[in-house]
């Protein structure tokens, strides 16, 4: 019995430093470099600033790039359900 309660200690040691190390790798790689983009998107001389989605919104380039992406993302599912039935 004794041997099944050490083991069961083992792996929830393991599950805390698994989880631990996922939450690191997620808040260092995915999170922060999110924050700090949104930062320097909207933050100028230390005032909150939307002058850069003006930009984005009077680009021709950049709208006509979003329509296709949203051309596509409504597209492409339907698409690929057609031919997975097939």
């Amino acid at each position: 019995m004794e041997a099944k309660a050490k083991k069961s200690k083992l792996l929830n040691i393991l599950l805390i430093i698994s989880v631990g190390a996922v939450l690191y790798f997620l808040i260092a790689f995915v999170l922060l470099p999110n924050i700090s983009v949104l930062k320097s998107s909207f933050v100028v001389d230390g005032s909150l600033s939307f002058s850069s989605i003006n930009k984005i919104i009077k680009s021709k380039r950049v709208m006509d790039g979003l329509k296709n992406s949203f051309l596509m993302a409504l597209t492409l599912p339907v698409t690929v359900s057609i031919v997975g039935i097939m």
